[in-house]
């Protein structure tokens, strides 16, 4: 079973502080197709359902499952 990782974690909230993929990229020195996979593997690991593209970390529901 894997788990979630200080990867995950760590590029979920850079792109939350960030605002964005780019400046997210920018900040962590890698590209934008890297934090893609990393939020991608992250909420799947995590149990999330993204209704639209991007999950909404302000969501009560998404911080109780993260916190989990």
């Amino acid at each position: 079973m894997e788990f979630l990782n200080y990867h995950h974690l760590r590029y979920f909230w850079v792109v939350a502080k960030e605002g964005g993929l780019r400046k997210a990229a920018d900040k962590l020195h890698v590209s934008q197709p890297t934090i893609s996979a990393q939020l991608a593997a992250g909420q799947t690991l995590a149990g999330l359902k993204v209704a639209g593209r991007w999950v909404d970390v302000r969501d009560p529901e998404v911080l109780a499952a993260l916190q989990e």
